[in-house]
């Protein structure tokens, strides 16, 4: 879409409906860097300026822009950013094919650092072939984007075989058993699928990295942010050290958060 018609369709939106707040739903927003610098320079010549995020963006670009491109970010009203990151684990990067480097990842992360820009990394962990200690990369790099900008937040789920893709593959190689009716497949959702079908993870660990999932949640203080409620925020309050901890000494053990997640979200 032109610079011309976003900034068309902003204005009509504005004055229509005084919006002052936008979210570009687009996966990839940032996939021409040249594009994306006549965005934010035209965002932040609006009269009357918005608040902007959008779902999709990525390292490589962030990390390409100069310090005038990430003043101007800010200044076009940019106020939260969602980052992919995949892995703190250099094999499953590339075996994902992700196109990306960790160093590349934390050059964008300090960039971003400089602004009150809210970021939000996703992780997956469990994917096919992942090791434990592959895991643990994840886990560290987690901590090291969390400590490196205080206005981040990462979040780690776990791995879902998705339909028609090279990882699908590589799942049915790894002893998963696909779902075999419409039923089945309806149950096959990130939340159900790890427990209801056989795969290469060991049922010893599949608890742990529901864990390590619900926890990344809550181990990170901006992320209470986004909860909405007086009981969500009272208990990020009291679970956040207990989260914290898991992190910092890698003991996921006594998986109680899974069970409760159950009794909670049944």
């Amino acid at each position: 879409m032109s610079i011309d018609k976003i900034i068309s369709k902003i204005k009509m939106l504005q004055k229509k409906y005084t919006y002052i707040t936008f979210l570009f739903l687009d996966d990839c927003t940032s996939t021409n860097i040249t594009h994306f610098r006549e965005l934010i320079g035209a965002l932040s010549r609006l009269d009357e300026k918005i608040a902007w995020t959008t779902v999709g963006i990525r390292a490589d670009l962030i990390s390409k822009l100069s310090d005038e491109d990430i003043r101007l970010l800010w200044e076009s009203g940019c106020r939260a950013l969602d980052i992919g990151i995949e892995s703190g684990s250099n094999r499953i990067l590339q075996y994902i094919n992700k196109g990306e480097t960790k160093e590349i990842m934390l050059l964008a992360n300090k960039k971003l650092a400089k602004y009150l820009i809210i970021i939000k990394y996703t992780f997956i962990i469990g994917y096919p072939t992942e090791t434990r200690e592959e895991i643990n990369e994840t886990i560290d790099f987690y901590l090291k984007l969390s400590n490196e900008n205080p206005h981040s937040y990462p979040m780690i789920f776990v791995y879902t075989p998705i339909v028609g893709t090279q990882l699908y593959n590589d799942a049915l190689m790894n002893k998963f058993k696909q779902p075999q009716t419409i039923q089945d497949w309806i149950d096959m959702d990130y939340k159900n699928w790890l427990y209801k079908y056989p795969s290469w993870i060991p049922n010893n660990e599949k608890r742990k990295l529901e864990v390590i999932s619900i926890s990344s949640l809550f181990c990170n203080k901006n992320a209470k942010y986004k909860l909405t409620t007086k009981l969500a925020k009272l208990i990020f309050t009291f679970y956040h050290p207990v989260a914290k901890f898991r992190f910092r000494y890698k003991f996921f053990g006594l998986p109680v958060e899974s069970y409760l997640s159950k009794i909670f979200f049944k």
